[in-house]
């Protein structure tokens, strides 16, 4: 009965390690399987264990002491092809292990026709072997990774190896190299049986150093892969593992100074064949009113036939809102959302957050978005965020969320962050919708308007009421509000108040929750922006589209970035009543047909266009230079909120709500209803004293 498998083991220095695997071989079957060892020159007396071992001697068994090095197991690997007997040969390093039950169970169902049969193998306890597999297909983007991978659990044919063992390569990846010569050479006959392991890999051994990274073999690999893949009609899958696998050995080789760290990731995204082929914009609720909504809506829609995709991601969705197109949304829909996110590498899908949005995501969509490269987009400027948000009393999710690029709207919100440690910038003009024809008119453009939410600490909004009083008394006319009634004017009540308070409710006229950019704008004259606090400003934008000027402060940044003073709007350092109506009441027709005509030409540095060609080039730089691991604090450390939360909480408690007064007052309290009327006396004097 001749054997039907060939167990190939090659070994170098592995004394300590050879003993178990060759007691594993003893218990073979002499009939069914035939053993041969090539030792690599071994220095250790490897080779004395092995001609001392019992199965040396049995008739199944044959050894060959090479005598010099050859540095590479494809020469022992070649040798044991061309002397196996058996139609099938499996290969074993000295340092792993087999299961002979496994092996003997797995040899009695082997039959002729294949070139490549691949089974589970052990990689210490994880057992290793495709998810996915088509019964019709054996090769597919599924299992295109394992099939190419290792030689562990995998059988081969004999005469497929006979042709194609011998590696010129000296170095890491001979078995990825012998498989896909295998496959490439036309022995594509592929088989995968899920049966039970016989190959167990006890703990890898194989060295992390970049020294191992041969660019040439990389070269080389990458276009034999790529010849598989018009071959075999499969996906970069394993391209985007190799890729992501390297980075991460040059990332965390601690031999290398970052110039060759630079260097070395540069080499290897330029052999890589890959793209952008998808921008993720992340969003709270896309279907709001907003700055940040609407962006993203006009950026999903302009976007339509580029050739990298841009994809909506809204953590929440409106009942009452329609879908939209290229919108995912992660609620109630997060099964599809992790589908999506999965089938994502982070050499070819960038995800953009402004602010904090991503907090606003389920953990388990955000463990997938944070593997991909992040750019924070400050659509707030960083002194609201300090002032005004309470991000930064989640010290965990400040000191864990990191970005690998952080994008700036104003020249003044990047210095801000210079100043507070931050430095990997870049600065993005944000879009408008372009307009082909300027239809401002000073005959019909009258109102003097307001466009946005009635906030009074971030927006202004109370120095509305004196620029109407004083502008009814002066004979301007009313003054045109449009704003919302939703949650996003919270001072709306206090405003209305203030009107009827001034005397100036007949004076104003508030148009609710239109978001038609013609209605806002067609009528407008002026469009006046008192924000004390202003990261950019869509609305100035809007407005420039239409050929309206803006009035503004000079001290909120998007303004001053945007706005050209005296040219096409203007910048106040105090936006108070006076200095508003004297500037409306010197802008004659002539003048305002001048700062419209450059409000509207101002308008088309802010195109669409000029937006998504930036915004997909510093995503492809991203991507590129990606190392697998987002690396750069997005908000700065501040010493006061670590201190507070370092502190006892009786030490703040006490420090901010005067806990210890407040316990004695009620102490004193408590006294009062059992104490006898002498020692009330006493008590309530101590009471005023300390009140």
């Amino acid at each position: 009965m001749k054997p039907i498998l060939t167990i190939g083991v090659t070994t170098h220095n592995e004394r300590g390690n050879i003993q178990k695997l060759l007691d594993g071989l003893a218990l073979l079957d002499d009939r069914r399987f035939e053993i041969i060892l090539f030792d690599d020159a071994s220095t250790d007396g490897t080779n004395t264990l092995i001609t001392q071992h019992p199965v040396s001697k049995r008739a199944h068994f044959q050894s060959h002491l090479a005598e010099t090095n050859f540095g590479s197991p494809s020469v022992g690997r070649q040798y044991i092809a061309d002397h196996a007997q058996a139609p099938y040969v499996t290969f074993v390093d000295g340092d792993d292990l087999v299961q002979p039950e496994a092996l003997t169970a797995l040899a009695s169902r082997l039959t002729p026709g294949f070139d490549i049969i691949v089974t589970p193998f052990m990689n210490g306890r994880r057992r290793e072997f495709p998810r996915v597999i088509d019964p019709n297909r054996a090769i597919t983007s599924h299992t295109i990774t394992r099939i190419l991978s290792g030689i562990g659990g995998k059988i081969y044919n004999r005469d497929a190896l006979r042709l194609h063992t011998q590696d010129s390569v000296k170095g890491r990846s001979e078995d990825v190299r012998l498989n896909m010569r295998i496959l490439l050479g036309g022995f594509d006959r592929v088989q995968l049986i899920d049966v039970s392991p016989f190959y167990l890999i006890a703990a890898s051994r194989k060295s992390t150093l970049s020294k191992n990274i041969l660019l040439p073999e990389i070269a080389a690999r990458v276009e034999n892969y790529q010849a598989l893949k018009e071959r075999h009609g499969v996906d970069d899958t394993y391209l985007k593992n190799l890729h992501r696998n390297l980075l991460k050995v040059v990332r965390d080789d601690p031999s290398l100074t970052e110039a060759q760290r630079l260097t070395l990731r540069k080499a290897l995204n330029d052999i890589m064949p890959f793209k952008l082929r998808t921008i993720v914009h992340l969003v709270q609720d896309v279907a709001k009113i907003g700055g940040i909504p609407g962006r993203v809506r006009n950026t999903i829609a302009s976007a339509q036939g580029r050739p990298i995709q841009h994809i909506c991601l809204s953590a929440r969705r409106d009942p009452a809102a329609p879908p939209l197109a290229n919108t995912l949304y992660a609620e109630p829909d997060e099964a599809e959302t992790l589908a999506f996110l999965a089938t994502c590498h982070a050499t070819d899908t960038v995800v953009i957050t402004p602010n904090s949005v991503i907090r606003a995501f389920s953990p388990a969509v955000r463990e997938q978005l944070t593997r991909l490269p992040l750019l924070h987009m400050a659509s707030g400027q960083l002194a609201f965020i300090l002032q005004d948000s309470d991000v930064l009393a989640h010290l965990d999710f400040v000191d864990t969320y990191k970005v690998s690029r952080i994008l700036c709207l104003s020249d003044m919100d990047m210095s801000f962050h210079r100043q507070m440690g931050i430095h990997d910038l870049t600065q993005i003009r944000r879009p408008v919708a372009t307009r082909a024809t300027n239809g401002y008119s000073p005959a019909t453009n009258r109102f003097v308007t307001y466009v946005g939410r009635i906030d009074f600490h971030a927006k202004g909004a109370e120095r509305l009421v004196p620029v109407a009083r004083l502008m009814q008394e002066r004979g301007l006319g009313r003054l045109r509000i449009f704003t919302t009634d939703g949650p996003n004017s919270p001072d709306l009540p206090a405003f209305l108040a203030l009107l009827d308070e001034a005397g100036v409710s007949d004076g104003v006229e508030i148009i609710y929750n239109v978001t038609d950019k013609p209605a806002l704008y067609s009528e407008a004259s002026v469009v006046l922006l008192p924000s004390k606090k202003e990261s950019f400003g869509n609305v100035i934008l809007e407005a420039f589209s239409f050929g309206v000027p803006v009035m503004a402060t000079s001290y909120a940044p998007g303004p001053a970035e945007v706005i050209r003073h005296g040219e096409d709007g203007f910048l106040l350092d105090e936006f108070s009543a006076e200095a508003v109506v004297a500037l409306l009441e010197s802008l004659t027709p002539e003048k305002r047909a001048k700062l419209s005509r450059a409000a509207f030409a101002r308008h088309h540095d802010y195109s669409m266009e000029q937006y998504l060609a930036s915004l997909e080039t510093i995503a492809a730089d991203t991507a590129l230079a990606f190392e697998g691991k987002n690396r750069v604090r997005a908000f700065p450390k501040l010493r006061a909120v670590e201190a507070l939360t370092m502190q006892p909480v009786s030490t703040f408690l006490t420090q901010r709500y005067r806990i210890r007064e407040r316990v004695l007052a009620f102490k004193i309290l408590l006294a009062e209803r059992v104490l006898p009327w002498r020692a009330l006396k006493a008590l309530r004097w101590i009471k005023r004293r300390r009140g």
